[in-house]
């Protein structure tokens, strides 16, 4: 068996690594599927090298198939993720592109509830194994260790981010967030700040969206190339009746063809519709104009009454949160794997907290 070290990698638009490399040797690149064989076969071994020594890497299986890992992160850590992208990776659509078609986010007159940095949610909350019957467990970055408690000690507080991001879906693809109807039977989590947060008033330039561009193969692609889909975070929902929860994230989808903004996606209560280019309002050329119910945050493409008996307030006479001064890639967030509850758990899943966008992504 000849030893192959790997220096670089390819990634797809999603992060995914596609292939590895090393620029010196001829066998580079080789895609996965290569590297798999070769690994089952016994044809060659491949190392991943750091100040930590050799690490190997094995074959996995996964939700969506098999992929690599290496033996060094059995619990969080890749350090295949950790090497440099190699030449050869098309980007999906041009930066220029994602800030054109940025939407114009408009906020209800009478909005309290306003969006927030996930980052500020995530360190002003504790993190909790659910169990229910009064057993719910929090994490106490002290003693590094989970306990039977309801305790609101600082130490239950801004726990690592990395520590949290572990926590990623199982291996058989069910998630972690309790009521959901695809979440595993063990060890489900979620993040419970106090109350109800209520963001920052003037999020332009100050509150960072999203972005995930993907090359677009669906059969409902409305002749589209590429969709660039754009997510944002609220600390809580106030939403109609008794759907209120904490955490709330919501997305609007460009739909690009040939560089040309066909129409967008705008999503209310988990549902996405599809509006077309001539229903968007004209006088902002290539700009999606997102209006923003009053208190569920669904989005619509203009003002007035939206959804069952109108009870989604939509209006022109609040904030404009221009999304295009602060974008941020959703593959390179530090929280993305996280598989949990984006907020308290709830009598139903409606009054739980989401699961997070890297889980709901447009992904055909």
């Amino acid at each position: 068996m000849a030893d192959r070290p790997v220096t670089q990698t390819l990634k797809n638009a999603d992060g995914d690594i596609t292939a590895l490399c090393n620029p010196d040797e001829s066998w580079s690149p080789r895609s996965v599927p290569e590297v798999i064989a070769d690994i089952e076969s016994g044809a060659h071994r491949y190392l991943v090298r750091s100040d930590l020594g050799d690490t190997r890497v094995q074959v996995v299986d996964g939700p969506s198939g098999r992929y690599l890992r290496t033996y060094r992160d059995q619990k969080v850590f890749n350090n295949l993720d950790e090497l440099p992208v190699g030449a050869g990776v098309i980007p999906v659509a041009s930066w220029d592109e994602i800030v054109r078609f940025a939407p114009l986010v408009q906020l209800h007159s009478g909005e309290e509830y306003f969006p927030m940095d996930p980052m500020e949610f995530l360190r002003s909350s504790r993190f909790r194994h659910h169990r229910g019957l009064q057993s719910d467990q929090g994490y106490t970055k002290a003693a590094q260790e989970w306990r039977t408690n309801n305790s609101h000690h600082r130490n239950y507080y801004d726990i690592p981010v990395a520590f949290i991001d572990s926590f990623g879906v199982h291996s058989d693809g069910q998630n972690r967030r309790p009521r959901d109807d695809n979440s595993g039977d063990d060890f489900n989590v979620f993040l419970q700040p106090r109350g109800e947060p209520s963001g920052d008033r003037f999020p332009t330039g100050r509150v960072p969206v999203f972005v995930h561009a993907k090359q677009d193969t669906c059969a409902s692609s409305k002749g589209a190339d590429v969709v660039i889909q754009y997510w944002w975070f609220f600390g809580y929902n106030d939403g109609p009746s008794a759907q209120n929860h904490q955490g709330d994230w919501e997305h609007a989808t460009a739909v690009v063809k040939n560089g040309t903004l066909i129409g967008a996606y705008l999503a209310a209560h988990g549902r996405a519709k599809f509006y077309d280019r001539s229903e968007l309002e004209p006088e902002r050329g290539d700009r999606i104009v997102a209006y923003v119910a009053k208190g569920s945050h669904a989005a619509y493409a203009s003002a007035g009454s939206h959804g069952t008996l109108g009870v989604d307030q939509t209006d022109g006479g609040g904030p404009q949160w221009d999304s295009s001064q602060y974008l941020l890639p959703l593959r390179d967030r530090p929280w993305k794997a996280f598989a949990g509850a984006w907020g308290e758990v709830g009598v139903f899943a409606d009054t739980t907290g989401p699961l997070g966008p890297w889980h709901k992504r447009y992904n055909c």
